[in-house]
């Protein structure tokens, strides 16, 4: 049987049944499509799953996506699953000091563990990583850096009288 689905509007489908090595599963996508999956021993690549949303947040789930499960074989060698991706981090305000690391990062994708040996992990039969996610900086006042670059910046909204 084939590994299942992910969940979210940038799920990956679920790894491959093969009788040999599964392939990896493909990466969940959000920013951006997920990479796909890695198939050294079938050549039966697994898509990564679609972006969707907008820079703004304006519409959509608010979060990531997650990616597909890997596959199995004959003699229940699991393939590896895809990386999840990256979430949602909105801020507002007047000032934002960055002294650390704001990250929206995807996940890596799960490792094959027949022709993986280490090292560089795009490649084998390893599941593919996850895309980045979305940062939205609302600001008049910006100090240091995100990972990625925030996708959409404005001023933080003005609210009169008392909520």
């Amino acid at each position: 049987d084939a590994g299942a689905a992910g969940s979210g509007p940038g799920a990956s489908q679920g790894g491959a049944y093969d009788g040999g090595v599964p392939p990896g599963a493909g990466g969940a996508g959000y920013a951006l499509a997920g990479h796909d999956g890695f198939a050294q021993y079938t050549q039966n690549v697994q898509k990564g799953g679609p972006a969707y949303g907008d820079a703004e947040l304006s519409q959509g789930l608010l979060g990531g996506s997650g990616a597909g499960g890997g596959g199995n074989d004959d003699d229940n060698e699991e393939g590896a699953g895809g990386g999840g991706s990256g979430g949602t981090i909105h801020f507002i305000a007047e000032k934002i000091t960055i002294t650390g690391k704001v990250s929206a990062v995807g996940g890596l994708g799960g490792r094959d563990d027949y022709h993986y040996s280490g090292g560089d992990r795009l490649c084998c039969d390893n599941g593919g990583p996850g895309s980045v996610g979305r940062i939205r900086l609302d600001y008049q006042s910006l100090e240091g850096t995100t990972a990625p670059q925030p996708g959409f910046t404005g001023s933080p909204p003005v609210c009169e009288g008392a909520l």
